[in-house]
């Protein structure tokens, strides 16, 4: 192929997958760090070169991986489910866009490290589940059967990621607190807000396994496979949620511990809930379901300023900003650069991070620098049994 007609079907392929997703010419010079619109324009019909560095920016920005442009074949897209999609479509789609390109990049590590779990998450059929009683009941089988211990928020996501491969991915979602999809390729995959407090990322990554464990199967074709209406399910998935993460008898053991003449201080309410890393309203409306409390009174106790201050003040220290990327996925992009399956170019856009900062994060993650003299002999001999 020469370079005119190569660059002509580069152009086309950046066109086509900037209009998948519903952007203008001027959101794709924005996104991708280019001053004028007409670069993209000129890019677009083939009338100008494209320099690697360009071209880097580009498929991140359409959600791509650089290799889907050069080959000219746009992947597909599996149906995201929302609980609370961005109002605007082409904001919803290049969200979407950038999820679907980490899962499968995750997904591309773990098949190269030989990485991939060994175990595939539980299937229970929506139907099954008609009741908060039911759903709350799932909650508190699926946290036994995968061992999430007496503090589930925990242990959550590492249980999942590393025994399960259910791929986390933490976004700054303006609207909308998570997402989810299950597709053949990569498998099932979370979106959270980063932005959100450590406590409500615990309760949408719960939400979100309901709508997991209960989906008809994978979602590569749009629309939604499995036809599934999420808001519907919204409220058996709370139930479920609250369950997993706030197991019925071990929170009435530490209830009743707490309990003097009949009376709990406020303070620990709040203290409770920070153990089991969840919101104060999450574990009131559970002790709701354990028949703790009546419904009004913790209405009033929600709608009380004194107690929402309590509550504000005791959370400060909690506060904690996820990483975009789950440390295991970073680790595995390091293992893939240390064994030399990708470039250190290629793993600072995995990383998504400059160049200058790889090293950074190498040390961080406890990896030796390639040359010092930890790396001198990275192996250990394990004799065969």
């Amino acid at each position: 192929m020469d370079r005119e007609t190569f660059r002509k079907r580069l152009g086309e392929t950046i066109r086509e997958a900037r209009r998948r997703l519903g952007m203008r010419q001027e959101d794709l010079a924005r996104e991708a760090g280019f001053e004028h619109l007409q670069t993209v324009s000129d890019i677009e019909r083939g009338r100008r070169e494209v320099h690697a560095y360009e071209l880097v920016r580009i498929s991140a920005a359409l959600g791509l991986q650089v290799a889907d442009l050069l080959d000219g074949r746009l992947p597909t897209m599996p149906a995201v489910l929302w609980r609370n999609p961005p109002a605007r479509e082409d904001r919803r789609r290049t969200e979407e866009a950038r999820f679907l390109r980490f899962c499968r990049e995750y997904r591309w590590l773990e098949e190269q490290l030989g990485a991939l779990p060994g175990r595939a998450l539980p299937h229970y059929p929506l139907s099954q589940v008609s009741s908060f009683r039911e759903a709350a009941g799932l909650g508190e089988k699926v946290a036994a059967d995968l061992k999430l211990g007496n503090r589930p928020a925990t242990s959550l996501a590492r249980v999942l990621e590393e025994d399960f491969g259910v791929k986390l991915w933490y976004a700054d979602l303006r609207e909308g607190s998570g997402a989810c999809t299950a597709s053949q390729e990569f498998g099932y995959a979370v979106m959270l807000n980063r932005t959100e407090p450590p406590w409500r990322r615990n309760f949408s990554l719960a939400h979100e396994l309901f709508n997991l464990l209960t989906l008809a199967g994978p979602v590569d074709a749009a629309p939604c496979g499995p036809a599934r209406d999420v808001k519907s399910a919204e409220p058996f998935a709370n139930a479920f949620a609250a369950a997993l993460l706030l197991p019925g008898d071990q929170v009435r053991r530490e209830i009743h511990g707490r309990v003097r003449d009949g009376r709990l201080h406020r303070a620990d309410l709040v203290g409770l809930a920070r153990s089991y890393g969840v919101s104060t309203e999450a574990l009131l409306w559970r002790m709701v379901s354990l028949r703790f409390l009546p419904e009004d009174r913790v209405r009033e106790l929600l709608d009380d300023p004194s107690f929402r201050q309590l509550d504000r003040q005791q959370r400060q220290q909690d506060w904690e900003e996820a990483p975009v990327r789950s440390e295991r996925f970073e680790r595995l992009a390091v293992q893939a650069w240390l064994e030399g399956k990708i470039s250190k170019a290629r793993l600072a856009e995995l990383l998504d991070l400059p160049l200058r900062d790889v090293d950074g994060a190498i040390r961080r993650l406890g990896f030796p620098e390639q040359g010092s003299d930890e790396e001198s002999e990275p192996y250990v001999e394990v004799p065969a049994h």
